[in-house]
């Protein structure tokens, strides 16, 4: 109580441990002061200090990544305080821990109306990608199936064909890369795929004493310019026998062909004549 015209000090004291945020008077702020006085008071007031203590939150990290802010932060009671948890490039969150609490693999964590001490630490584990490895018939590749490859690393393949066959293409994630034996993926940072593909020869010698052509569908045989061609396993081809002027076309032998019709249809499982 205090009478009118008079003045009136208010000395503001935090207990220990404690520190004063605010000064409010008649609701507003008027800083962290510790004394205030009224002049010429001529009406009721109202003088409501805040005050305040300080948490510490600890933050660690594992190797291949970092939080930030990281080490001790301190953080005013009742205050929040975010964290980002960032793995270095090629690794991801594994996870992290709260008090000792796992909170899942997340990028971020946020301490909300903090009231006492907190622990924080992130783990990190390195990136693996998958490479799907097939294969036709006629052969093999290997490893096959489905194979895991760190960040960063390398995965040879070897492409074996069985007798009587032959390597007619790679695919690496469908673009051919040629008849090729091994092939490597070097410093894999994606999910890949590679198929073998595998041929066997069709050959279609001509003989007797007359002449002609003989062609397929599909295209790779046309006798005299080429009387071989690769077809992968399980190719229907089709020949077609013609004559010169003034010939005949005399009949098929071998490689299940045993007619005198002018086509004959081959179904590739072998190395075929």
């Amino acid at each position: 109580t205090a009478n009118s015209g008079t003045s009136q000090t208010f000395t503001i004291t935090p207990d220990p441990n404690y520190f004063i945020v605010d000064v409010l008077v008649d609701g507003v702020s008027i800083g962290a002061i510790d004394t205030y006085t009224f002049t010429n008071i001529s009406t009721n007031h109202r003088i409501e200090p805040v005050f305040a203590t300080n948490y510490t939150i600890t933050a660690t990290a594992e190797p291949n990544g970092s939080i930030s802010p990281s080490g001790a932060t301190t953080v005013v009671s009742h205050f929040s305080q975010t964290f980002a948890i960032t793995p270095n490039t090629g690794y991801h969150v594994a996870d992290v821990l709260v008090d000792g609490v796992s909170v899942g693999a997340v990028s971020s964590y946020t301490f909300s109306d903090v009231m006492s001490d907190h622990t924080i630490s992130a783990s990190f584990a390195i990136n693996t990608y998958t490479i799907t490895a097939s294969s036709g018939l006629g052969g093999s590749i290997s490893p096959s199936g489905t194979v895991t490859v760190t960040h960063g690393a390398s995965q040879t393949f070897t492409m074996t064909p069985d007798a009587g066959y032959m390597i007619l293409d790679v695919l690496v994630d469908g673009v051919s890369v040629g008849a090729v034996g091994t092939y490597t993926f070097t410093n894999v940072t994606t999910d890949h795929t590679i198929k073998a593909i595998f041929s066997s020869t069709l050959s279609v010698p001509k003989t007797g004493t007359g002449s002609g052509t003989v062609t397929s569908g599909p295209a790779g045989i046309n006798c005299g310019t080429s009387c071989s061609a690769e077809y992968m396993q399980g190719t229907v081809v089709t020949l077609t026998a013609t004559p010169a002027a003034g010939m005949i076309f005399d009949g098929w032998s071998g490689g299940g062909c045993r007619c005198t019709d002018a086509t004959c249809t081959v179904t590739l499982s072998s190395e075929t004549t």
